[in-house]
């Protein structure tokens, strides 16, 4: 069963760059069951797991906890158990596991992977939420997520980002883990992974457990309203630095025209570019907290207006 465990280590290594898409008809822009409030059949819903039987032995990794969520009345905890699956001789270790894609673990082959993910189209900036941690001796946890896209026959990696934890954390400690982008496109897919337990080392850390809570998705200072864009070029918003990112995919040098309104329909900011298939800025740092509408002009194209939001 080492092969077993050496298939949780690659798809730790890997779940976060090369996930295979799976196709599925709208999306929601949100983490599903974020505060992991719903649960079916010992499972949390819309989330996989890796509870799970091997021969006739249950592994229950990841179970309903309601003593002290960090709110509403539910988290998840995920725990790595370490026990004899009969006949087999000798302990093997099963680390808690939870993912918006597919987990897929064949004991038989002693293999494991993982497909797919959530639909999803937005541009985050950073994926939070809470989480306590009792690990054992030099263990530690991982917490990660990425964005993919689905292009032409391959998947694109969108932007992905991860973080462990060694530390003891017997209270509820926010995290954050700010996403490192790759290209600027827009995603289709996203997934979450948790990992209660290091599977790197060869150790087996039965008894470490992980508790998360309270899930969130945050865009910065400024987030774009929908993300539907013409073919000619796509808008992006860099929240730390208060700027509107463009970016333009023309065949051949165009003049643009970028203008920027309030809600009263009040000009507040035009800027004119030569664009073909360079990123270019508009620096909106003298914009007030509010809603604005972004409008693109290029000579014998459609036009193109979006809304956007500074926060704060």
């Amino acid at each position: 069963m080492k092969k077993l465990i050496a298939g949780f280590t690659s798809i730790i290594l890997t779940a976060l760059s090369v996930i295979i898409f799976s196709g599925s008809s709208f999306a929601q822009d949100v983490i599903p069951n974020a505060s992991f409030e719903q649960w079916t059949g010992g499972e949390p819903d819309l989330w996989n797991t890796s509870n799970m039987m091997v021969l006739i032995t249950p592994f229950t990794t990841v179970v309903r906890e309601t003593i002290n969520p960090q709110s509403g009345t539910a988290c998840a905890r995920l725990q790595t158990v370490t026990q004899i699956a009969f006949p087999l001789p000798t302990p093997i270790s099963i680390p808690g596991m939870m993912t918006l894609g597919e987990l897929s673990i064949d004991y038989v082959n002693q293999t494991a992977s993982i497909t797919g993910g959530t639909p999803f189209t937005g541009v985050p900036q950073s994926l939070t939420g809470f989480f306590k941690y009792l690990p054992t001796t030099s263990d530690n946890c991982f917490l990660g997520f990425g964005l993919f896209r689905w292009n032409n026959g391959t998947r694109d990696t969108i932007g992905y980002a991860y973080k462990t934890v060694s530390d003891t954390t017997n209270d509820w400690t926010a995290f954050e883990v700010p996403l490192d982008y790759q290209i600027w496109e827009t995603p289709d897919t996203m997934n979450v992974v948790f990992l209660a337990s290091n599977a790197l080392d060869g150790l087996p850390h039965g008894g470490t457990k992980l508790w998360v809570d309270n899930l969130s998705l945050v865009y910065g200072a400024v987030s774009i309203e929908g993300i539907s864009f013409p073919d000619e070029f796509k808008l992006y918003a860099d929240g730390q630095k208060r700027l509107l990112i463009i970016h333009p995919d023309l065949n051949q040098l165009e003049m643009a025209d970028f203008e920027i309104y309030d809600m009263a329909g009040h000009l507040c900011i035009r800027q004119n570019s030569s664009v073909q298939n360079t990123d270019l800025t508009i620096n909106i740092e003298e914009l007030a907290p509010g809603t604005y509408v972004f409008r693109a002009n290029i000579p014998g194209k459609k036009p193109f207006a979006n809304k956007f939001t500074i926060l704060y």
